[in-house]
């Protein structure tokens, strides 16, 4: 079996290529390194790119900073293109972390970001190509993901949004991500960008109705499926915010015998079975047939069919 092996657990070259620790003599005759004693976590502030270089040819590569209690920035291109690596768990102290961090990290199954409560943001292209990434756990300090920071993630099954200070996905922020089936957006966003969901082709479901400040979904079409999530399978239902309100049919007060009432969408009759959705300008649609013009129509084109009231 092959051993894991953690970054506490390399010699001491190691700290020397970080440049972050000054007692250079310090484990000079010793195989094993442990990073995590108490001298070496006041000595470390940030992490550069010459760092991976110290891990060529190890096998299973975890890095564990949870007790580097000063880590505060993870530089741009740090552990790019470090094949072995398998699992980043980041630590309590951790504000940032650049651009292309791990993208190319093409073993990475597993990612924790979920202490590193001052993280305010995810750099540029800092997943990507991440090709085997499974589960990744996210602060909910987040409130910027950069361009393409998770495109190519092709093993991504699950991703949760909901807790983050997130308003805007970035262009191709997620695009390739074929494995994903399920993501929970947060309330607060505002904007998604041109493919920012590209090619997520086993998406079910999208479901943007707890997203009431939902305004961009994209830029140069005039449907979901062409901006956002182009690509995504024709069979995958978009759930959209509007405001209205679910009715039955004795709920409403006909103007006319209710014989002679059809859906101004569908034109077919109403029914004491059907399900009613009622527009704040007061018009009326069966509402599988308003759901059927939400899910084709971008939100800032989106009014009432009947009277062009905007929403």
């Amino acid at each position: 079996m092959t051993e894991t092996k953690t970054i506490s657990e390399e010699t001491s070259h190691i700290l020397n290529a970080m440049c972050i620790y000054n007692s250079r003599n310090a484990y000079s005759n010793r195989r094993n390194v442990n990073l995590l004693d108490s001298t070496t976590d006041e000595s470390i502030f940030s992490i550069d790119n010459t760092f991976p270089n110290t891990l060529v040819g190890i096998p299973n590569i975890v890095l564990d900073f949870r007790r580097f209690n000063k880590l505060a920035y993870i530089e741009s291109n740090s552990f790019m293109n470090l094949e072995h690596l398998i699992i980043v768990i980041l630590g309590p102290k951790v504000e940032k972390f650049g651009n292309f961090t791990f993208s190319n990290c093409v073993n990475l199954t597993t990612v924790d970001l979920s202490q590193c409560t001052p993280l305010q943001g995810i750099g540029i292209s800092a997943f990507e190509n991440a090709i085997a990434l499974v589960d990744i756990t996210l602060s909910p300090s987040i409130y910027y993901i950069g361009s393409r920071a998770f495109a190519g993630c092709r093993s991504l099954q699950k991703l949760d949004l909901s807790k983050l200070n997130l308003d805007a996905i970035r262009y191709e922020t997620f695009m390739g991500a074929s494995s994903l089936t399920e993501i929970k957006f947060n309330p607060r966003l505002r904007v998604l960008e041109k493919c920012a969901f590209s090619g997520c082709t086993s998406l079910p479901e999208i479901d943007l109705s707890s997203c009431k400040y939902l305004r961009i979904l994209g830029y140069g079409g005039r449907s979901i499926q062409e901006g956002a999530f182009d690509g995504v399978s024709p069979t995958c239902c978009i759930k959209r915010y509007i405001p209205r309100i679910t009715c039955s049919f004795d709920d409403i007060q006909w103007n006319k015998p209710a014989s002679d009432v059809c859906c101004p969408l569908s034109n077919e009759p109403f029914t004491p079975n059907t399900v009613i959705s009622k527009l704040n300008c007061g018009h009326v649609f069966e509402e599988s047939s308003l759901n059927d013009l939400i899910k084709r129509t971008m939100p800032e084109l989106l009014k009432c069919p009947m009277c062009n009231c905007k929403y």
